[in-house]
C-alpha cells in the first residue's frame, strides 16, 4: 500500500513514496526521474515504447492511489509520471518558501526601516522551520505517550471498578440479612 498524501507533509511523503516505488521496481523510479518521451503514434509503437507505456501507467497508478481527491485534482491532467511528480513538487514541495515569499512581499508597502528589520536570510528561515519541525515532532511524541498512559489509566480504573464491584457483591452476600432473605425465598 503506497503512503497516503493529503497535501500535508510533502517532504515526508516524497521520501516514503520514492522508497515505495523503488522497492516495487527500480525501472518504475527511472520513469519518474528520467521521463523518456511518450510515443506519439499508436501505429508505430515498438516493444520499447510499449514497455515504457506500461511502466509509466503503472507508476502513475501507484502515485494516483496515494493521493487524496483534492491533491489528485491538481495532477489529473498530467500525462507522465515525471510530470505528476514535478507538479506535486511545484504545488506542495515549496509551500514554506512560498509562504516566506508572500510574507516578504507584504512588507513592500511598509517603510524601508521596518522592512529591513523583518527580513531574514534563507538559512535563518530554514533553521526556524527545522526548529519548529523538531518541536512539533517532540509534541506529537508526547501526545502519543500521554494517550498511551491515559489508556493504561482507563484500563486500570476499569479493572479496579470490576474488583470493587466483586468485593461488594461478596460482602453483600455474606451479610446476615441477605442470607436470611435467601433462606426464606427457597
Amino acid at each position: 500500500m503506497p503512503p497516503f498524501f493529503d497535501g500535508n507533509n510533502f517532504n515526508e511523503w516524497k521520501i516514503k513514496m520514492t522508497s515505495f516505488i523503488q522497492s516495487i521496481d527500480y525501472d518504475l523510479w527511472d520513469v519518474v526521474v528520467y521521463d523518456p518521451k511518450l510515443p506519439n503514434s499508436k501505429v508505430r509503437y515498438d516493444e520499447n515504447d510499449r514497455d515504457f507505456l506500461r511502466l509509466n501507467a503503472k507508476v502513475k497508478h501507484i502515485i494516483y492511489c496515494s493521493l487524496s481527491s483534492n491533491v489528485f485534482e491538481s495532477v489529473s491532467l498530467c500525462s507522465s509520471a515525471k510530470e505528476i511528480w514535478n507538479k506535486l513538487e511545484e504545488c506542495y514541495g515549496t509551500s514554506l518558501c512560498l509562504m516566506a515569499k508572500d510574507a516578504s512581499e507584504s512588507d513592500s508597502d511598509e517603510d524601508d526601516s521596518r522592512k529591513g528589520a523583518n527580513k531574514i536570510s534563507y538559512d535563518e528561515f530554514v533553521e526556524v522551520v527545522d526548529r519548529y519541525t523538531s518541536i512539533i515532532s517532540f509534541l506529537k511524541t508526547k501526545i502519543k505517550c500521554l494517550s498511551f498512559e491515559n489508556n493504561e489509566l482507563k484500563s486500570n480504573v476499569s479493572l479496579m471498578n470490576d474488583n470493587v464491584y466483586k468485593d461488594e457483591v461478596v460482602l453483600l452476600m455474606s451479610h446476615p440479612v441477605i442470607q436470611n432473605i435467601d433462606k426464606h425465598m427457597w
